[in-house]
């Protein structure tokens, strides 16, 4: 996938927003097991905690900065891309395993096969 242009090229200070208030929040919900879209307030809200103002995300009024429409759109998008995009790609477990010994049989390669660590599905 290629990234979106709005998003590419934004400061330290967007991601390190975006991941304190992915990280209070939480980045799916519960039940359906999608990620989740917060809403502005809840974005202002999770800063609150962690001693970092809100004051750029939402105005006094309640009203949302450019940046805080730009926060949203961006976890917009990330859950769009990640619910609607990259999970119905993922393999299951006994696909993966039947891929992998399909690609590992059809070649014979000079180094060591890497074994996959990966834990449960």
């Amino acid at each position: 996938m290629k990234p979106d242009e709005q998003f590419r090229r934004q400061p330290k200070s967007f991601w390190a927003n975006v991941r304190s208030i992915s990280e209070k929040i939480g980045y799916t919900q519960r039940g359906p097991n999608q990620i989740r879209v917060y809403s502005l307030s809840e974005m202002g809200r999770a800063l609150e905690p962690l001693g970092l103002g809100s004051a750029h995300v939402l105005a006094p009024e309640g009203e949302p900065t450019a940046f805080g429409r730009l926060l949203h759109r961006y976890v917009q998008h990330r859950a769009i891309t990640l619910n609607t995009h990259v999970e119905p790609r993922l393999m299951s477990l006994e696909r993966s395993r039947e891929t992998y010994e399909m690609v590992r049989t059809s070649f014979t390669p000079n180094w060591p096969v890497p074994f996959n660590k990966q834990k449960g599905e």
